[in-house]
């Protein structure tokens, strides 16, 4: 089973690795591989990680036979013992998180941008109050799962959402999700829908930190993820570029009119 959603919001250390029990390919660089023992007799987990290309596999043996324990694998297979295995292979994923990955939120940093370099503030259309403060609570989180920020022709050139993983992946093709792990996942993060050109939209969309638009036209906009996974400077040269083709919007009807 594949755990690549954790890339989402964390990034792996590798210089912690050893101490997890993780040992490195001789083969194959960036690629790692450590084995777990379980709380059931005789079974153990076995996690591969590939740094390069964000992957993290976990499969499960039974160590009497050596044999891979399949149901495990099998998403829509249920049982008590089949949950069992998984709660604790879970607790092994979320132990490798907490010791080998680091973990930085880009929104705080992002909204300060926005607000330093177009002097707009957080509107919330979905929300009877607006907050104060920029819309940003104490910890840098926005008070609201959903934020739009206006280009002085008032067209929003930002919408700044928290959404599930499931929902963000729901954006792609279906043969795209096949192989990426936990599809149902129930964790919220957050994203930014930004416009931008449809020429190179499907050059950019990598499936890790950019994806096809989430509720909106995917031929002129896409969704960001405001975590790990993202790069800060990418973020801010992409919204530049959705401010300068909203804000041309306006612009251009007076040209036709006139």
């Amino acid at each position: 089973m594949e755990y690549n959603h954790i890339f989402s919001k964390y990034r792996p250390k590798t210089e912690c690795f050893p101490d997890f029990g993780f040992i490195a390919d001789d083969s194959s660089e960036g690629i790692y591989s450590c084995k777990k023992n379980l709380n059931v007799e005789g079974f153990f987990a076995q996690l591969k990680i590939d740094v390069k290309r964000n992957v993290l596999e976990a499969h499960v043996f039974d160590g009497n036979s050596s044999e891979r324990y399949a149901l495990f694998d099998v998403a829509s297979a249920q049982g008590n013992f089949v949950g069992i295995i998984r709660e604790q292979v879970q607790m092994i994923i979320d132990d490798f998180c907490a010791k080998c990955c680091s973990s930085k939120n880009l929104l705080s940093d992002y909204l300060d941008f926005i607000f330093r370099r177009f002097s707009v503030e957080a509107e919330f259309p979905w929300e009877d109050e607006s907050s104060k403060s920029n819309g940003k609570s104490n910890d840098g989180d926005l008070k609201n799962d959903y934020a739009v920020f206006r280009c002085p022709n008032g067209k929003w050139f930002a919408l700044v959402m928290k959404i599930t993983y499931r929902q963000l992946l729901s954006t792609l093709p279906d043969d795209s999700r096949l192989n990426m792990g936990c599809k149902n996942s129930e964790e919220k993060i957050w994203t930014v829908n930004l416009k931008s050109d449809p020429d190179i939209i499907p050059e950019i969309i990598d499936g890790k930190s950019i994806f096809p638009a989430y509720h909106m036209n995917k031929k002129h906009w896409i969704t960001l993820v405001l975590t790990a996974a993202g790069d800060l400077k990418k973020i801010c040269a992409l919204t530049e570029r959705s401010f300068e083709l909203v804000n041309a919007q306006k612009k251009s009807i007076r040209k036709c009119t006139s």
